[in-house]
């Protein structure tokens, strides 16, 4: 089962994705601004010292592989404001018959 193409190549395995993800460490400085805060895209990039950029494409990596909640409001001049929260507890990765295995545990932040 691929995760989604336009974030990894078509030979990449969710395992692969997953992998490369957790090793870029734009991805794991968004994970831990957001650990137990949502946070607006804006609000990422100051505390990350990011461009904003940068944000918005890691954004759509973690939120393809479900690893961010995402809410939506309205503000008072009609305009959305997109927060994000981690969502990933944990994982275990493990190495049997020659196979990488990764499972995802997961909040229930609702």
């Amino acid at each position: 089962m691929q995760i989604l193409s336009s974030i990894g190549t078509k030979s990449e395995t969710n395992e692969d994705v997953i992998l490369r993800t957790l090793l870029d460490g734009h991805c794991r400085a968004i994970l831990g601004v957001t650990t137990g805060n949502p946070s607006t895209a804006s609000a990422i990039s100051l505390a990350c010292n990011m461009p904003l950029s940068t944000v918005y494409r890691r954004l759509k990596t973690l939120r393809a592989l479900k690893f961010l909640h995402v809410s939506c409001t309205l503000r008072p001049d009609g305009k959305k404001l997109l927060l994000f929260q981690n969502r990933l507890v944990g994982i275990d990765i493990s190495w049997n018959d020659a196979k990488l295995q990764i499972s995802t545990n997961f909040s229930s932040v609702m």
